[in-house]
């Protein structure tokens, strides 16, 4: 019975430490991966492209008029805003 309860205490041990392992190993990992990133867009025509959480977005740098479809889809694009009231 003994040796029961010393392997018991030993396998708990081994968790412990291997759990710790894993969590410190996960926290150096994230400190790899940036928060933000930075993507260079030309200032140079009318349109400018955003791509947020799955959807395309199509502004229009002189009127300011948006229009959006999803990112995988073959679908037209539909107004978001239109300034000019159509």
């Amino acid at each position: 019975m003994k040796a029961l309860s010393a392997s018991i205490a030993f396998l708990g041990v081994c968790l412990l430490i291997s759990v710790w392992l894993l969590s410190n190993a996960i926290t150096n990992s994230s400190t790899n991966i940036p928060s933000t990133i930075d993507v260079y867009q030309s200032s140079i025509g009318q349109y400018e492209l955003i791509v947020n959480d799955g959807w395309l977005y199509l502004y229009d740098k002189t009127n300011g008029q948006v229009f959006k479809k999803p990112d995988e889809s073959e679908s037209s694009w539909e107004t978001v805003k239109d300034l000019a009231g159509n």
